[in-house]
């Protein structure tokens, strides 16, 4: 079943007429569908520091494009192999494997501009046109194939040939796509404040990586085609300049995905700790092993140093304020916590740390605050909602109380429950409050 699904795919796009592009609505449904499916097949880098760098560069290069059409969204692949890629619907992904490879913020908003340029450009949106008659799980299969490395879960799930034949699928991306995607994200790029020949730095890096390091073509060059060819074009526009280097960042953000991929405990077998020289990056490395390895208390010391050779990386306070947090040192760690939070207001893991530590200290009010600032950045998170449930039940605030806990049944797909809630909340609210939730409820029973 699936490699005749495959036949037909392979018929379509390589039907010789022009694919018009997906209306608007459309490419949503179809985006929304496959990123689930992909939900499934694909691992994703669950670490909210991580996460929240590479949406924070992607926003700026979404901003600088001005489309309105889509809420872009990023995502980090746990994936040795480099790649980056984009479906329908403005969903951006990027194999950890790149962010490892690239050595300033530059080079990746290069990559992400190039990605959100062939959404703008609506490459994505013909591609999948000619699809549609080709199962959502068919394609989620055939797209983790082309993307990930020999190796992994996807691939042998629909075995070599269907993977060449997935392979082909991505390849339909031409060379003009390719060229059409560097000019406008290199434009992308300058108006977000970025070098544009960091761009061609990182082709030229990653060209010569899949000629001399990887046995086999690394995925980037399989599913952006003529790298030679545009890495030629684009160094006659912009000659490689002196860059920046890798910003504090964006060396924590590797020393994170460091130990995420391969085990807190590896990492800190490896390290050493200096005896008269102490290094601030060695020492924040060591501080975040030793907290995944659930290891708080003695994370403090290197962390604890770290700040004094540091105090104002918000990188460091944040880990110091989860440590001081799971060791219950509440005083200590509220500070810390504070600051991480204005430095990162969507970090979910330092909100609930913060808000369960002032709801522990009595201070409901406050950390309702909390709560509804990381609901208005992150309203997809459940356990935001449930959580200001529990504060408003016990501030006595029931029908609130009953609201959010319907927000969070929703969530997390029980309906029935969310009806429950909805409807106690509606029994006990009065103006505005219940005109909202009577809302809610009929967006919920369609009635």
């Amino acid at each position: 079943m699936l490699r005749k699904a495959i036949s037909i795919l392979l018929v379509l796009l390589f039907l010789p007429t022009s694919a018009p592009s997906l209306p608007v609505e459309k490419e949503k449904e179809i985006g929304r569908k496959l990123f689930k499916e992909l939900r499934e097949r694909l691992s994703f880098v669950d670490d909210p520091v991580i996460s929240s760098y590479v949406e924070g560069v992607g926003a700026k290069v979404v901003k600088a494009s001005g489309d309105r059409r889509f809420e872009y969204r990023f995502y980090v692949i746990e994936e040795g192999q480099p790649n980056a890629f984009t479906i329908p619907g403005g969903y951006v992904f990027v194999n950890s494997g790149l962010l490892q490879m690239v050595e300033s913020e530059d080079e990746l908003a290069g990559v992400l501009a190039h990605e959100v340029a062939h959404s703008v450009l609506r490459h994505i949106s013909k591609l999948f046109e000619r699809a549609q008659r080709v199962s959502i799980a068919t394609l989620a299969i055939l797209v983790a194939g082309a993307l990930l490395a020999k190796g992994s879960k996807a691939k042998e799930a629909i075995g070599a040939s269907a993977a060449a034949m997935a392979q082909s699928l991505m390849l339909k991306y031409s060379r003009e796509n390719e060229m059409e995607a560097d000019q406008l994200g290199a434009k992308l790029m300058e108006r977000a404040g970025y070098h544009p020949w960091a761009f061609v730095s990182f082709l030229k890096k990653i060209y010569r990586w899949g000629r001399s390091v990887s046995p086999e073509v690394p995925s980037y060059l399989s599913t952006h085609p003529g790298v030679a060819d545009r890495i030629a074009y684009l160094s006659a526009q912009f000659k490689i300049g002196e860059g920046p280097g890798a910003s504090t960042a964006l060396r924590r953000v590797k020393a994170r995905l460091s130990v995420c991929e391969r085990g807190p405990e590896v990492v800190l077998a490896e390290l050493w700790r200096p005896s008269d020289e102490k290094d601030v990056d060695l020492l924040y490395t060591m501080g975040f092993a030793l907290l995944k390895a659930s290891r708080p208390q003695e994370a403090i010391a290197p962390l604890e140093d770290a700040h004094e050779l540091a105090p104002s990386d918000p990188y460091i306070g944040r880990e110091l304020g989860l440590a001081h947090y799971r060791c219950r040192h509440f005083r200590r760690a509220e500070g810390f916590l504070q600051e991480a939070f204005r430095a990162f207001p969507a970090d979910q893991e330092v909100a609930f740390a913060l808000g369960h530590l002032l709801t522990e200290g009595g201070r409901l009010e406050e950390a309702l605050k909390v709560y509804k600032a990381l609901a208005g950045r992150r309203p997809e998170l459940p356990e935001v909602y449930r959580s200001m449930g529990e504060l408003y039940m016990d501030q006595g605030r029931r029908d609130l109380a009953h609201e959010h806990f319907g927000i969070y049944f929703s969530k997390i797909g029980d309906r029935k429950a969310a009806i429950f809630h909805l409807k106690k909340a509606l029994e006990l609210s009065q103006g505005e409050d219940k005109e909202r939730i009577q809302q809610r409820l009929r967006r919920l029973t369609g009635s």
